[in-house]
């Protein structure tokens, strides 16, 4: 450690007493093998145990939510910290509310994001307006719709994919000479933004399933389903497990923890990882979907919730390269 970082944390320690201790990334080349679990539990209990002895010494330790939930679920020490856990968890609403926050900022306007976060997303949406179309002018269901229903459906629960999606559309609107981001803008970037967020995931999860993108990439919509009617890419249960095991038949698979791989255990890991979503139509219209991370049951081998899975849209276009144009079509966008 450098001496004036040294320097600083004796400063800060003698303004309020305490040591503060960040420590993050420690999931990197997860495998959730049982070493993995017992390094982490070491870590956990560890920091534990030292702030325990000091109240003055703190720790604020990252972790990923499957690490976390696997540790929790496999070591007899994980209700000893279960307390302390503080669940970071994006929503759509939020997401927006921080890209408006951004752009009105940059224009001048200092809006309080507390006060932002409470108005409806129609609303929020207004502030990007100096720097982004108001309706996405497409054919088809997504003609006229709210630019923002469009774009957070393509959004992962990550700030980042918002930042990324702006970003990019917003370097494709200046090729295309365009005073503001338009509808073509965005259709353009689509496609590289979807292999961007596949590649995401297979650096992220290789280690402990090495053969990752080819599980992904065949998950892409058969002949046979193009040829059905309806949404591609939205299976029930058996519709999903059968896809899966057709999928094992030409390619094989291993966990690096050697856990056993079933169809049923890379559907979980596919809902694991947010490749997959679960959804679910209510009467109203409106499609509700979860992420492993707020229900992680769901999967589950012995019960079946009536929920459908769907390859988030995120990923379609990266799927489906050769008919780029009517991905759009597939997908249902998010209603406030």
């Amino acid at each position: 450690m450098k001496s004036d970082a040294l320097l600083e944390m004796a400063r800060n320690f003698v303004n309020d007493g305490e040591i503060r201790v960040y420590i993050d990334d420690i999931d990197r080349g997860w495998t959730g093998t049982k070493v993995d679990i017992e390094n982490i539990s070491a870590l956990l209990n560890a920091c534990r145990d030292l702030a325990n002895e000091d109240r003055r010494l703190k720790f604020r330790i990252g972790l990923r939510a499957d690490a976390y939930y696997l540790f929790r679920t496999t070591d007899a020490s994980g209700d000893k910290v279960a307390g302390s856990v503080i669940r970071l968890d994006w929503d759509n609403h939020q997401i927006l509310a921080v890209m408006a926050k951004r752009v009105a900022n940059y224009m001048g306007d200092n809006v309080d994001i507390d006060e932002l976060v409470r108005q409806p997303q129609l609303e929020i949406s207004r502030h990007l307006y100096p720097v982004l179309t108001e309706r996405f002018e497409a054919v088809g269901k997504w003609s006229n719709k709210p630019i923002h229903n469009v774009l957070l459906s393509f959004v992962r629960r990550r700030p980042r994919d918002m930042i990324t999606l702006l970003k990019t559309s917003a370097v494709q609107a200046r090729k295309n000479k365009h005073q503001k981001i338009l509808t073509p803008d965005i259709q353009e970037i689509l496609p590289s933004y979807s292999e961007s967020c596949i590649s995401d995931l297979v650096i992220e999860f290789s280690a402990e399933l090495e053969q990752v993108e080819a599980l992904l990439t065949n998950m892409r919509p058969t002949k046979k389903e193009m040829g059905k009617p309806g949404l591609k890419s939205v299976y029930d249960k058996g519709e999903l497990l059968s896809k899966i095991k057709n999928i094992q038949q030409s390619k094989n698979f291993s966990f690096t923890n050697r856990d056993p791989v079933t169809p049923q255990s890379l559907a979980n890991f596919l809902y694991k990882i947010d490749f997959i979503i679960a959804r679910k139509e209510g009467s109203d219209g409106k499609i509700d979907r979860k992420y492993f991370d707020q229900n992680r049951m769901l999967q589950s081998q012995f019960v079946d919730f009536g929920y459908s899975w769907e390859i988030h849209p995120a990923y379609r276009w990266a799927l489906q390269p050769y008919d780029a144009k009517s991905v759009l079509e597939q997908i249902d966008a998010l209603m406030d």
